[in-house]
């Protein structure tokens, strides 16, 4: 999906024309991630993202390194 979108781009238009519907329907597992920066992973144990700019204190670079690996790491242990 593009910049600043959440996962909601890959199933927002109608089952036939969703390629994450597509590809559920085909049987395939499909896995809808949300990085840092869009409107659903907006909780936080410490800060408010609308009162707290620490929340907002992360790069490309922190995603990268820290996100992605987690998002795989955590599909790959439910999916054994």
């Amino acid at each position: 999906h593009g910049l600043l979108d959440s996962a909601t781009s890959w199933v927002i238009n109608f089952p036939e024309q969703s390629l994450g519907f597509i590809l559920a329907d085909a049987g395939y597992d499909v896995w809808l991630g949300n990085m840092r920066g869009n409107h659903y992973p907006r909780a936080h144990v410490k800060y408010n993202p609308d009162h707290d700019e620490a929340f907002w204190d992360f790069s490309w670079d922190d995603m990268a390194r820290d996100d992605l690996p987690s998002m795989i790491y955590y599909i790959l242990n439910q999916t054994k």
